[in-house]
């Protein structure tokens, strides 16, 4: 999806204002103004411009805003000052999606990873480039969105079989560690934001034994949400204990799941609660899922 008209309407009106501001102050090109003229400038000194505007956005763009008061209305004053959370880096765009492109950011010095929902101006993601692919742009708040900044360009990185399934784990692990960043600045979370992380690593058994250290090392520093991770695995082991249930004639019942083993079971609710308290240690309650097997109509 894009920007709607009324979006890059207001996304045109205040971009050619502000390199055209940035140009006044520094004479990278020839005068321009309005976006007619903005667009017949050469996209090498426009890069110049975005990139000195990057540098500089801190305090250029409230001096901007406060010059052009007069020409910009409050809507406008509140998406150009936003703009001074833009994002500039590499980026992987890895998955396009109706609403938007999911592309993802890897700092590897410091082991950090940022996954965000990006809309296009006027065309989707797919119908310039093949995706998966790397690229390079500024991304740019826009009110509720995120968006770009017009300039996007594409590396020679050719990204095969091995690469993409290393990326695209990358994504998932990142989604389930900071979630999916649909708006700027990004803010994170704290428990919230664990918890999508342990129920990810919980998923699967496969996942289970990659990523035992980093569970380890979470529920060491949370061990509050020990719980929490057990009961997700539960819930991953129910699906297979399911099978095996239906497989033995077993039709319906709630059942205790703790861990890969059923310690109780009940006709109703109220029965296997009943049985968990007589059964299960107290120190182990809460670490169980409780599972409800339905028989098919």
């Amino acid at each position: 999806m894009t920007l709607t008209q009324a979006e890059l309407d207001q996304f045109y009106k205040i971009q050619p204002m502000l390199f055209a501001y940035a140009n006044q102050l520094n004479t990278f090109t020839k005068k321009f103004e309005g976006v007619e003229e903005f667009f017949d400038i050469e996209l090498k000194e426009k890069v110049t411009i975005r990139d000195w505007i990057y540098q500089e956005k801190a305090w250029f763009i409230d001096e901007f805003i406060e010059k052009h008061r007069e020409r910009l209305n409050s809507d406008d004053i509140e998406v150009a000052r936003s703009w001074k959370d833009q994002i500039k880096d590499r980026f992987y765009l890895l998955k396009q999606l109706k609403k938007y492109v999911k592309i993802l950011t890897i700092d590897h010095d410091n082991n950090i990873s940022r996954a965000y929902g990006v809309y296009a101006l006027t065309l989707p993601f797919d119908e310039f480039f093949e995706i998966p692919t790397t690229i390079e742009t500024v991304l740019l708040p826009y009110k509720d969105k995120i968006t770009y900044d017009g300039f996007m360009f594409q590396s020679n990185l050719y990204i095969g079989g091995s690469l993409r399934q290393s990326l695209n784990e990358t994504l998932k692990v990142t989604e389930a560690q900071s979630g999916l960043i649909t708006t700027l600045p990004y803010i994170q979370t704290d428990d919230k934001q664990v918890e999508k992380l342990l129920a990810y690593y919980a998923k699967t058994q496969n996942n289970r034994e990659i990523y035992a250290q980093e569970i380890d090392e979470i529920l060491s520093a949370n061990p509050h949400l020990t719980a929490f991770y057990y009961q997700e695995v539960g819930k991953s082991n129910a699906r297979i204990l399911s099978k095996s249930l239906k497989a033995a004639g077993v039709e319906s019942g709630y059942f205790a799941i703790l861990s890969n083993i059923i310690v109780a079971s009940g006709v109703t609710k109220k029965a296997l609660l009943d049985n968990i308290q007589a059964i299960v240690p107290p120190a182990r309650q809460p670490f169980i899922y409780i599972y409800q097997l339905r028989k098919k109509k």
